[in-house]
């Protein structure tokens, strides 16, 4: 041990030993991994109402972009209730994915029926422009 650290153990700063990390944290960590999005498949937040404009906005709407995909969302509110709709453009067939541990199927929206949720769920949408088994492009994820 160098005489910085001895100094920094005998202060207080570090801890004499470690201790071990939990199996369900360290299962949760390489979960994470699962949900990342592939390299330049990310379509990114260009706009939400609740942060562009001042006062509450009803429906809430989002836009994210990405080179191959422009994504329009719409969450209605109702009391806890929340009900997300979504376009893409080009059109295209979208899904919603909420977090959960273990990772859900996504949901595809379909018919103009929304998606129903709760206040404070994290979502994220998925749309797929490409044939042939290319990645989707996913939204950051938000929350309802």
């Amino acid at each position: 041990m160098s005489a910085p650290e001895a100094s920094a153990q005998q202060d207080g700063w570090l801890p004499e030993h470690t201790d071990h990390v939990p199996e369900a944290v360290a299962a949760a960590a390489r979960a994470a991994f699962v949900r990342r999005t592939a390299p330049g498949r990310l379509a990114r937040l260009a706009f939400d109402s609740d942060q562009d404009v001042l006062g509450t906005v009803e429906p809430r709407r989002l836009r994210f972009d990405h080179g191959a995909a422009h994504l329009e969302v719409r969450v209605a509110i109702n009391g806890r209730r929340r009900e997300l709709s979504a376009s893409s453009s080009p059109e295209m067939v979208l899904t919603v994915e909420r977090y959960c541990d273990p990772p859900a199927t996504p949901v595809p929206l379909v018919d103009d029926r929304p998606f129903a949720g709760w206040q404070g769920d994290l979502v994220r949408l998925a749309v797929n422009p490409g044939s042939g088994g290319s990645e989707p492009i996913h939204t950051e994820w938000f929350r309802l």
